[in-house]
């Protein structure tokens, strides 16, 4: 556990043992015996790991069982029944107290000005600052959704509101104080970006210090997409190859294998600039990065495949649709337009419907799927600009 980049794979072999053994799901013993087992394994790697000073361990660890069990759960149909859900809840719990532990560990760190970036990361710094930013704000995103729902974990708090205007106003305080979050240089990071714009704009607690933070930090994130375009010819790359990155990086030119000849993020900020109404901000990316640039919307292939239970098993990309926006309109009214267009139809995800719609954003981020457009578009207001 405490050797550098080891993916876990142990402990996720021990979590699948677990499953193989239980083939007759209907025997109460058995049943049982499984989740007090995944209980164990999940409350062993988190004693390791505050023995060792390190939670890291625990965290991934967790991430992996709460899915991995989920996804059993939805394949043998199960979260209709309540002995199930109230045994995995269990899992939520300890889970919820590893995350508590890490935030409570790294928060006061992390959140003064550039406090994640590492002083002898040297010229790594340049990607390994951005990553550790997106990293860390995928986690405590997903963090943020549980702790509205602790401990009953079906429903949300009934002090949501407040807990949810706290939650946001210490994530300004991160993000505003580490540069890193400004500079994706993947293209999953829309992902990230993604959740965190939804976090800010729940319709029933919105400030208007959450819209002005929110839409200046997406035109900055845009700004500095645009610098990197002007200065070094780069926009994040498409495959998300870190290697690659760095390399390119290094070198300080594009290497061979580099390709942002697509982007699916420039598509995301771009329908995320109609929802704030900013032609000026359409017209920059118009002017300096859409020139031979593949704008592309994916939609995972509900018809062909049960898209929900292999959100929790692994990455998807083979299992998309892509949609290509090519040639981009010249005109803003002429995008906005066709944004509006859009039908935006309610997907009945049987995860939201047993209460763990959170469970959805933790897999989004771990297997780097990313999520169906309608996650944002519902926010556009076909009457009004949301951003005013």
């Amino acid at each position: 556990m405490d050797t550098p980049d080891y993916d876990y794979s142990d402990f996720k072999s021990l979590v699948e043992l677990q499953f193989q053994k239980t083939e007759n799901i209907s025997k109460g013993r058995l049943f049982s015996k499984l989740f007090a087992t995944l209980n164990l394994l999940e409350r062993v790697i988190f004693q390791y790991s505050k023995q060792n000073n390190n939670l890291i361990a625990a965290k991934e660890c967790s991430k992996y069982l709460i899915l991995r069990t989920w996804a059993w759960i939805l394949s043998n149909k199960l979260e209709k029944r309540k002995a199930v859900l109230n045994e995995y809840k269990k899992l939520l719990n300890t889970q919820y107290d590893i995350l508590n532990a890490y935030f409570r560990k790294t928060f006061p760190i992390t959140s003064i000005p550039n406090g994640l970036f590492a002083e002898n990361g040297s010229f790594f710094e340049n990607i390994g600052y951005p990553l550790r930013c997106f990293e860390y704000l995928d986690d405590i995103l997903y963090y943020c959704r549980l702790r509205l729902h602790y401990p009953v974990f079906d429903t949300e708090s009934i002090h949501g509101i407040s807990i949810r205007n706290k939650q946001k106003d210490l994530l300004i305080e991160l993000i505003t104080n580490n540069s890193g979050f400004y500079r994706p240089i993947l293209d999953n990071h829309s992902i990230s970006i993604v959740q965190l714009f939804i976090l800010f704009a729940h319709r029933s607690d919105l400030r208007q210090k959450d819209v002005d933070f929110i839409s200046s930090y997406i035109f900055d994130t845009i700004k500095n997409i645009i610098i990197n375009k002007l200065k070094h010819d780069m926009l994040p790359e498409l495959y998300n190859r870190i290697d690659v990155v760095a390399e390119s990086i290094a070198k300080n030119e594009k290497s061979a294998e580099y390709n942002d000849s697509s982007s699916i993020l420039i598509a995301v900020l771009l329908e995320l600039i109609v929802i704030f109404d900013s032609e000026e901000m359409y017209n920059e990316i118009v002017r300096f990065i859409a020139k031979d640039l593949s704008i592309q919307i994916p939609y995972p292939n509900f018809e062909d495949c049960d898209v929900e239970q292999l959100l929790f098993e692994k990455g998807m990309h083979d299992d998309y649709h892509v949609e290509c926006i090519e040639p981009l309109p010249e005109k803003y009214e002429d995008f906005r337009k066709k944004v509006l267009d859009y039908k935006v139809d309610e997907i009945a995800y049987r995860t939201d419907i047993a209460g763990f719609s959170y469970l959805r954003y933790l897999a989004h981020s771990y297997f780097k799927n990313e999520l169906v457009p309608d996650e944002w578009r519902k926010f556009i207001d076909r009457e009004d600009d949301w951003g005013e």
